[in-house]
């Protein structure tokens, strides 16, 4: 029997599909080929959260063609509208009791500390720093630290990094609000780019170098490779471009092998040097793009508590925010309106 042909020749129920993948982009603000790269792991988890909840997913996950229903018949079970499409209200009703049976800890992962760690004669593994991270990112972060170690590389952290939900600050830089949720590390911000930290720059153990939008963080190596870098360097707020030479390992390539990846700077940069945000890594993989809430990522964390997170006025307004959501999203820029939103009305 040949297949009931839509418009254009497509087959009715593909065409379908292609209509429903649409309407969830267009919803998120994002193309869809961004949706492509990292569909398989969404539909995959959209599916694990509507099982939690008894809806009946077909085959072993939804799929293009079939998320709209089982997405439909959640929101009519919870008093939603029923229009198919995982939006800030129907993701915080499956995310948040999903969260809340599966909360993990706090774990202290001993990185090294500024003192000593500087350039090709940085003494790494001294272990003088401990930061605390969720428990699956503690995990990756060791992982990351073993393998530069190994390199002979330090992996130095101020140990300021993490963040409480009573932080009122939380949002003042980029990538600050993942450190709510215990995923996220900064490296010691003294420790590559600026010329005016206690470090000289010949001697700091990272040279940091621009990647699209981004950054792309190297260190002096003898597992590395010989490289002629376009450094960027950053003093009295302003940023210019020097000329190394040496043997460099890629730390950002590495980290991405553990699933963590940077953020861009933040639009005071290069004003502010702390805007840079060079220094920060997140733990992308503990986090779903276009699934992952950032309230019920806060929750997760046993540390947190509701009560914490209602306290702070400008995170609950913010709870429902997806991450990588173009449309009032997280974890990749400033939320840079969303204090002037909430500032009282004269």
């Amino acid at each position: 029997m040949s297949a009931v042909m839509g418009r254009g020749g497509m087959p009715r129920q593909a065409s379908l599909a292609e209509r429903d993948v649409a309407d969830l982009c267009s919803y998120l603000r994002i193309e869809r080929r961004q949706f492509e790269r990292d569909q398989d792991r969404y539909f995959a988890a959209l599916s694990a959260l509507l099982r939690f909840h008894e809806i009946t997913v077909p085959a072993e996950t939804v799929d293009a063609a079939t998320f709209r229903a089982a997405v439909r018949e959640f929101q009519r079970s919870v008093g939603l509208e029923p229009d198919g499409i995982p939006g800030e209200k129907t993701l915080w009703e499956l995310n948040y009791s999903w969260a809340m049976a599966n909360r993990l800890g706090l774990v202290s992962v001993e990185l090294d500390g500024a003192d000593g760690a500087q350039g090709p004669r940085a003494e790494p593994g001294h272990g003088r720093v401990a930061v605390q991270v969720r428990a699956d990112m503690a995990r990756a972060l060791g992982a990351w630290q073993s393998e530069l170690l190994a390199a002979g590389v330090p992996l130095v952290s101020d140990a300021h990094g993490r963040r409480r939900a009573t932080d009122e600050d939380a949002f003042e830089q980029p990538g600050a609000a993942v450190h709510l949720a215990g995923l996220a590390v900064d490296l010691d911000p003294i420790t590559g780019m600026t010329e005016q930290g206690p470090i000289d720059p010949e001697d700091q153990p990272y040279t940091i170098t621009k990647e699209g939008t981004g950054w792309r963080v190297w260190a002096r190596s003898w597992a590395g490779t010989d490289v002629q870098l376009s450094a960027i360097s950053w003093a009295s707020g302003a940023s210019c471009v020097r000329q190394v030479e040496g043997r460099f390992l890629d730390l950002t390539t590495i980290a991405a092998r553990h699933g963590m990846s940077p953020v861009a700077p933040g639009p005071g940069f290069p004003t502010r040097y702390q805007d840079a945000a060079w220094w920060h890594f997140q733990y992308h993989a503990g986090l779903v793009p276009w699934l992952s809430q950032l309230g019920c990522e806060v929750l997760r964390l046993k540390t947190n508590s509701e009560t914490a997170l209602r306290t702070n006025r400008l995170l609950w307004a913010e709870r429902h925010r997806i991450f990588c959501c173009s449309r009032h999203g997280w974890g990749t820029s400033l939320l840079s309106t969303a204090r002037a939103e909430l500032e009282p009305q004269a």
